[in-house]
């Protein structure tokens, strides 16, 4: 079975959190996260203790998702939580 998801180019095609090593894209956790995020709403993290939240609020705005925008403060309160 196979599942096709549209990503808004502007997302596609911008580099940040992708690093470049050797002819290879990969994304940084930060990007993969909002990256599954963006593609699915209702996933849930174990441990986002690690995550750099600077480079997360700074990446967010790519994806101008008003609901995606809530709920990455919610985990960002959550893991805030967490460390206390």
């Amino acid at each position: 079975m196979y599942q096709y998801r549209k990503i808004k180019n502007t997302v596609l095609t911008d580099p940040s959190g992708v690093v470049n090593q050797e002819g290879l894209a990969c994304a940084t956790p930060e990007r993969a996260f909002l990256d599954t995020l963006y593609l699915n709403m209702d996933c849930h993290f174990d441990h986002l203790a690690p995550l750099k939240w600077d480079e997360i609020f700074r990446m967010l705005p790519l994806y101008d998702n008003k609901r995606m925008n809530k709920k990455v403060q919610e985990f960002f309160e959550s893991s805030q939580t967490d460390k206390m």
